[in-house]
């Protein structure tokens, strides 16, 4: 599949997914410091704990996926939530 397509369709298909925000929101109000979603896709996940007030950044090694992550952020939001093209087999 076109390295274009898989990302519009993997939106399509998970964009409306909810149930399980509330997980990760319990997740996250359990721990301290900032929160790093390895492989956030269009960032579903990192802008909904965003949303909640956490410290969030996404990582992601498909630069569109990263534009449509940027994209779901409300404008004013977007400075604020860091989102990293790479490869978490190499994270230090």
């Amino acid at each position: 599949m076109s390295g274009s397509i898989f990302p519009r369709l993997y939106e399509a298909q998970y964009a409306s997914f909810v149930e399980d925000l509330p997980l990760w929101l319990s997740l996250a109000a359990n721990q301290k410091g900032p929160i790093l979603e390895l492989g956030c896709g269009p960032g579903r996940v990192v802008s909904a704990l965003h949303q909640a007030g956490f410290d969030v950044d996404g990582l992601d090694q498909d630069p569109e996926m990263l534009r449509r992550a940027e994209a779901r952020l409300p404008a004013a939001l977007r400075k604020q939530v860091r989102l990293l093209q790479g490869d978490l087999r190499r994270l230090s």
